[in-house]
């Protein structure tokens, strides 16, 4: 961003400063990954039009090894997590993940942290999904899953910005994608530390229903629909905390 500032007005913070502000707004009316999407930050729909505030960084934890032009990384051994630069992306010939028997998308970083050391099994592949991703880490899941039949699931909060990231990360990357904690079973649990919503966000979420790529949500929107009640991610973590 501070680059293209200097190359345009010749100041590096003059778009942050005075442009930014007018240009977030035109991207959120007009793009349209983005209609709808709720709780997204500057820098992520500035990244939607290419421009980018910093590099991202992609996180991810399993056997995976990356072929890039100067030479293969195996990330297998780091068993708590580990990452790769969006810088790095156009140097990346191939990725392995043949040790692999199921790969899991998790919106949520916390839940993504605790996942990976304390749930993760040793032939999964979990990466961090977090909120409506940029074209940069779209790349990165495509080449992640290109060519695997392996099953594929995202994990998010049970609400309609979730429903949104899930519909997007199945057209457009991976077809075969599932949802997973995000049911019926799963709302009834959590629901009791649930976030009361008013009626235009119900009336908007039953929108939803009416679309066939939300149809394995219906029996949750009708029930978020009767309550008000969202469910986030962090929920599924309050039974495992022990305070001494």
């Amino acid at each position: 961003m501070r680059a293209f500032s200097v190359k345009t007005y010749g100041d590096s913070k003059k778009f942050e400063r005075e442009i930014k502000q007018h240009i977030v707004p035109v991207i959120k009316k007009f793009e349209p990954d983005l209609l709808d999407a709720e709780e997204i930050s500057d820098r992520a729909v500035l990244a939607q039009v290419g421009i980018i505030m910093m590099p991202e960084v992609f996180e991810f934890c399993g056997n995976v090894k990356v072929h890039f032009t100067n030479g293969t990384a195996d990330f297998s051994p780091i068993s708590k997590g580990a990452c790769i630069s969006s810088e790095s992306i156009s140097d990346i010939l191939s990725i392995d993940i043949s040790e692999t028997d199921r790969i899991i998308f998790i919106e949520n970083k916390t839940n993504y942290t605790e996942y990976c050391l304390n749930n993760k099994t040793e032939r999964e592949l979990v990466v961090y999904h977090g909120g409506f991703y940029s074209p940069q880490r779209g790349d990165f899941f495509r080449r992640l899953c290109a060519e695997t039949d392996i099953p594929v699931y995202f994990w998010g909060d049970i609400d309609y910005g979730a429903f949104k990231m899930f519909a997007r990360l199945k057209n457009n990357i991976i077809h075969s994608l599932q949802p997973l904690n995000m049911d019926i079973h799963s709302y009834n649990r959590y629901k009791i530390s649930g976030l009361k919503k008013n009626d235009d966000y119900i009336t908007k979420l039953k929108v939803l229903a009416e679309n066939p790529d939300y149809m394995m949500f219906n029996d949750v929107i009708a029930a978020i629909a009767d309550e008000k009640i969202t469910v986030e991610q962090e929920s599924f973590l309050e039974r495992e905390l022990i305070f001494l």
